[in-house]
């Protein structure tokens, strides 16, 4: 939960910032392909960190539908009342038909991303065969022919590709211009420079309220047309493509999902070749934008691995959370609490309430004990008396099996010294609609037969926990746990007192033989 929560903060904070300090690192093209691969970096960030959140909340939805408190706080213990149908069939059903229309606007933004992507191939592959059926070739000359009265030149993707000029921009260039201008479009189709902009553009198109994709996808074809300069500067000159552009400047604009020399930022791109950047300031962006790629390369994993390990850190013995199946031993199943079970009875029981509510049945706190434990996210409270008669709490992580409490505590903790002088103790935790205190002694259990079953009761919790000697050790536990392995302690309880906190409310003290 946690990861996917720090995703999405981390998408939104780059999706509302990068677009403006980014448009102004990459505006002057000094450096267009850094830029280029700057934009597409942060693009695919926030969509990636969109994919890994949603897959995360997804996971934690299915796995922890029915434990509230593993998901999140009181919004998801309320989704998940609502959700097993404790608050009624109508919010259930609400509840359901809306994480259905949430898959379905995702689906319905994939569908569309990928329709757009399809059609804009397809009409780029029909245009370069039509564009090959109805112009000509020319000896010597890379590029189809059409007779029109416009100065155009582009290229359009296909099988191959296809580069296409116009009767009139021949007559307006001279050979060299003519062949930097074919090299401009030679750079587009060798780069791939379509793809990247039918994915921009879809971006773009399906999520136009969003400043960062419908930014990028301008300045991402802005750059490309500079990418596309520089390789035709290298083999003809600055001078010669700037006068081809001016040649071709004011002709007709190009078609759909064309690349042409005169379609994007022809006045940015003519400024940028009449003063090319020295290299100091090309040095200086190419840090910047560096600094910038691996900002964003490395802020989701960073996010990502701060959130696992914050969720790591509270998943020790402590606060053991996952959801718990049947139990068994080499096959052999083992006997847990439950509804049913009448053992361990309360011989006497006292009416505390003060406003008339009726005795609270010893079942209420029982069964929520056996059902939650240790599958909800609790932390029961163990407090205890120095040998000079202070006291002293901690809190542990604790289950309930055949009507005693068990809870594990590192040898040389101050609660596992104090219950070695003195093992009279109480524990306390607020449980699903009662808060409980128990009294009575905590005792070491040791036996091997009876920690083995202990320690798989935690596994089923998530605690990787296993029997070593006289006690319990684990890959992990708590931060102040101390070394493995850890003592497990029996609460027999003599008295048990709880309060209602839900309806039917009451107070009610519970006597036990001991």
């Amino acid at each position: 939960m946690s990861v996917a929560v720090c995703l999405l903060l981390y998408s939104f904070t780059v999706a509302v910032l990068a677009p403006r300090p980014l448009r102004r690192l990459t505006r002057a093209g000094v450096a267009p392909r850094l830029g280029v691969i700057t934009w597409l970096a942060v693009l695919g960030s926030v969509v990636a960190s969109w994919v890994v959140s949603a897959a995360f909340l997804a996971g934690e939805l299915v796995s922890d539908w029915n434990r509230p408190g593993q998901i999140a706080s009181a919004c998801f213990a309320a989704l998940s009342a609502i959700a097993t149908g404790r608050s009624g069939l109508l919010l259930q059903a609400g509840l359901l038909a809306l994480a259905s229309l949430a898959a379905f606007a995702m689906a319905v933004l994939g569908w569309r991303l990928g329709r757009f992507l399809a059609t804009a191939r397809a009409h780029t592959h029909q245009h370069a065969q039509a564009a090959r059926l109805v112009g000509r070739r020319v000896d010597g000359l890379e590029a189809v022919v059409l007779d029109a009265p416009e100065r155009v030149a582009y290229c359009v993707a296909g099988r191959p590709g296809t580069i296409v000029v116009t009767s009139s921009a021949l007559d307006v260039l001279d050979d060299r211009q003519l062949s930097a201008v074919l090299a401009h479009e030679r750079a587009h189709l060798a780069g791939r420079h379509h793809q990247i902009l039918a994915v921009t553009r879809a971006l773009a198109t399906i999520l136009p309220r969003v400043e960062l994709f419908t930014t990028g996808a301008a300045e991402v074809a802005r750059l490309l047309e500079m990418c596309a300069d520089d390789a035709a500067v290298r083999g003809h000159g600055h001078r010669t493509l700037l006068r081809a552009l001016l040649a071709l400047s004011g002709g007709a604009p190009l078609p759909r999902n064309a690349l042409g020399a005169t379609g994007v930022g022809v006045v940015a791109r003519a400024q940028r070749l009449a003063a090319p950047a020295k290299p100091g300031v090309r040095w200086r962006a190419r840090l910047a934008l560096n600094a910038v790629v691996l900002l964003v390369a490395g802020g989701p994993l960073l996010t990502a691995a701060l959130a696992a390990g914050g969720a790591r850190a509270v998943q020790p013995h402590d606060r053991l959370t996952t959801r718990i199946p049947p139990l068994s031993i080499r096959g052999r199943p083992v006997r847990r609490t439950g509804m049913t079970d009448t053992r361990n009875e309360p011989i006497s029981t006292s009416n505390l309430d003060r406003y008339g509510s009726a005795e609270l049945p010893w079942s209420r706190p029982r069964d929520v004990l056996a059902s939650d434990t240790p599958k909800t996210d609790l932390t029961f409270f163990v407090a205890t008396v120095r040998p000079d008669g202070r006291p002293h709490s901690a809190g542990v992580g604790a289950v309930w099996v055949d009507g005693a409490l068990y809870f594990t505590s590192g040898p040389g903790t101050r609660k596992s010294r104090n219950l070695a002088a003195n093992p009279v103790c109480s524990v306390s935790v607020r449980l699903r609609g009662i808060d409980l205190t128990l009294e009575g002694k905590a005792l070491r259990v040791t036996d091997p037969s009876t920690l083995e079953r202990l320690a798989a009761v935690y596994r089923t919790g998530g605690w990787q926990a296993s029997a070593e000697g006289d006690g319990l050790t684990a890959p992990y536990s708590a931060p102040s746990a101390g070394p493995a392995p850890w003592h497990l302690y029996r609460l027999t309880p003599h008295t048990a007192i709880g309060v209602a906190t839900a309806e039917p409310h009451g107070a009610t003290r519970w006597d036990f033989a001991h």
